[in-house]
């Protein structure tokens, strides 16, 4: 099961990485270069799932078993980076 997208304002705890700067939870104006990370932990599993500013999906990253699936190829290095920086921020 897949949470639903994340959603502007929301009270979850979404994290917006920005690469270089500061962890914030709000979005001003979504800056190139922001994502949104959501770690979910439900029926054994433990991810990490990346969307846009605006909520759209990047893809996830299993915390446990490493696999990464990505649905926007095209931000695929985005995806990377914001993974690298939440495990460096988080370790």
């Amino acid at each position: 099961m897949k949470p639903e997208p994340l959603k502007r304002n929301s009270r979850s705890a979404d994290q917006l990485v920005e690469l270089g700067g500061a962890m914030s939870n709000e979005i001003d104006g979504d800056p190139a270069g922001h994502a949104l990370v959501k770690r979910w932990r439900r029926f054994g599993l433990d991810r990490l799932y990346v969307n846009e500013g605006d909520g759209r999906a990047i893809g996830w990253f299993d915390l446990r078993t490493g696999e990464r699936v990505i649905e926007s190829p095209v931000l695929a290095q985005l995806f990377e980076r914001t993974i690298e920086e939440w495990m460096r921020r988080e370790s």
